[in-house]
């Protein structure tokens, strides 16, 4: 009892004071990390800080400033307090990441895209559009970076998102990796002197890397709406994705053939009936047929074909039973099927 009381004591006493004390604890380990390399700040806590308006740390200044090195104890301390803050920050992010794959001029690439955003955009607060990362070293030919440098290049992206909180106020919509560069996709309030400090960040930091910076006004927000927000089809990838990813973690090794099950609903027997004749044509089966009282679209179909997992014939099957649902204004409920090992 005594415990949660000093903890809800502290809480009391530090919220209120977030925002300065995270201001602090970021300042003085920023210039800390620019004069002690052997110091890393925690990739956990910039993640969790990252993409908020509450960190406004005047980078340029701790780029020049001298400060000698902390004791243990008071580093522990300072990292106690800012880690409640940061968790109470963090708790308040509209935050829903999914990550899908396409082709971009007949390229490969890999978006990283915050879904919570779609409804309240655009933010007419945030009218400009900085796309910034680093250009790969070592690139495979589909245009991917290498396993071994998406670390580094992450980062190095961990680290410019750092330094753009403390120029001007944020949001991080995406990342995306494509044609040899990992760039991320921010809207930002003010471009002032924006351009030239990224600049002066990557030659001092990071000489040794090319680089993207562009900025350019985007007050409608297409680039997140238009761009990197997931289309029908990148929808289906993902949801597809998620399946084929849940199958490998129970250990199925997507070698032996199945019956893949697709369940859709329609609103008329009529309706259902067409569909029928559809997908039969396409080798499709049906397994089941029921109706479900009270319900909007009551109609109920189970349908199925037996192929092997994998990617490009589930995108494909997954793609003609949503069209041909979708021409007999059915509702598409999804796939499944059993667990092979």
């Amino acid at each position: 009892m005594f415990s949660m009381y000093i903890m809800r004591t502290i809480k009391q006493v530090i919220i209120p004071f977030r925002n300065i004390i995270c201001a602090t604890y970021f300042t003085v380990m920023y210039a800390l990390r620019f004069h002690y390399k052997s110091l890393r700040v925690s990739a956990e806590f910039i993640h969790r800080c990252r993409a908020t308006g509450i960190l406004r740390v005047s980078a340029s200044i701790c780029g020049k400033i001298y400060l000698p090195p902390f004791n243990t104890k008071f580093r522990c301390l300072i990292s106690i307090i800012a880690c409640i803050c940061s968790s109470a920050v963090y708790a308040q992010q509209d935050e829903n990441w999914e990550n899908y794959m396409a082709l971009l001029e007949k390229k490969p690439a890999s978006v990283l895209v915050n879904l919570a955003l779609y409804d309240k955009s655009p933010n007419r607060s945030l009218p400009y559009l900085l796309i910034t990362g680093p250009k790969s070293r070592h690139c495979e030919t589909n245009g991917i970076p290498s396993k071994e440098e998406i670390p580094v290049l992450e980062e190095m992206l961990h680290e410019t998102d750092l330094f753009i909180s403390g120029v001007t106020p944020k949001i991080l919509a995406g990342t995306l990796t494509y044609n040899c560069q990992r760039v991320n996709y921010y809207y930002v309030k003010d471009t002032a002197g924006l351009g030239v400090a990224m600049a002066r960040l990557y030659k001092r930091s990071y000489k040794d890397y090319e680089y993207v910076c562009k900025i350019k006004p985007d007050p409608d927000w297409s680039s997140y709406r238009n761009f990197l927000y997931p289309t029908e089809e990148n929808f289906t990838w993902i949801e597809n994705n998620k399946i084929i990813t849940d199958l490998i973690t129970k250990g199925d090794s997507l070698t032996k053939p199945r019956d893949i099950h697709f369940i859709l609903l329609f609103k008329t027997e009529q309706d259902r009936k067409a569909f029928i004749s559809i997908v039969h044509k396409d080798g499709y089966k049906v397994d089941e047929l029921s109706f479900i009282k009270k319900a909007d679209v009551p109609y109920c179909i189970k349908i199925s074909r037996f192929e092997k997992i994998e990617p490009d014939m589930i995108a494909e099957m997954t793609t003609e039973v949503k069209a041909a649902a979708k021409n007999n204004k059915g509702l598409y409920e999804g796939w499944s099927c059993d667990v092979t090992k």
